[in-house]
């Protein structure tokens, strides 16, 4: 059986009865570098009973709690309530949990100000409209972040649930808290 390991960016292959390498020297990895997990406690792909696609449709794009799915996460265009009025989950686990959010925010602006930029040097429309098309392409790519930014928040926060970093009631985040049943207490 042939395992893995990775050291400082090259790659050996170790059989475990040998415990030679390819070139038939014995391979020599400092301790930090040599990690095998047993297969037992390797993560799984999945978690069952939790669909992502369905998740994530079903709250990120339309904006709802990820673990009922019956309230709106939001109370304004952009605010967020602090908790789900049905099942109790708490959004913001941690002071900086809307920073991803900001990032998938810039990325949709990013996206696209290059878009735009691709389709006026191939079309040329903004500048036969006799706008400028540097400020053009900012002001609509502003314009993008700020209309993306409530659907990326929604994004974020949902995928936070999936992974486990979000929490029901003043239980902390982790593996234990959002199984879809909020504590009691």
């Amino acid at each position: 059986m042939e395992r893995l390991f990775t050291g400082t960016g090259r790659c050996a292959r170790q059989t475990q009865s040998s415990g030679e390498g390819t070139n038939g020297r014995a391979l020599q990895w400092p301790r930090a570098y040599t990690r095998i997990m047993p297969e037992s406690t390797a993560p799984a792909r999945k978690p069952a009973g939790r669909p992502y696609l369905r998740t994530l449709w079903r709250t990120a794009i339309r904006g709802r709690c990820p673990s009922c799915a019956q309230t709106s996460m939001f109370k304004g265009p952009i605010a967020m309530h602090e908790r789900c009025a049905v099942c109790d989950l708490r959004y913001e686990t941690s002071p900086g949990a809307w920073l991803g959010a900001l990032a998938l925010g810039y990325g949709i602006g990013a996206i696209a100000a290059l878009l735009l930029a691709f389709l006026e040097l191939w079309l040329r429309p903004i500048r036969d409209a006799g706008l400028h098309p540097v400020w053009t392409i900012v002001i609509l790519a502003l314009l993008a972040t700020l209309v993306g930014y409530r659907w990326a928040k929604s994004a974020w926060f949902s995928l936070l649930y999936l992974y486990d970093f979000m929490a029901f009631g003043d239980a902390p985040p982790g593996p234990g808290s959002s199984r879809g049943v909020p504590s009691e207490g």
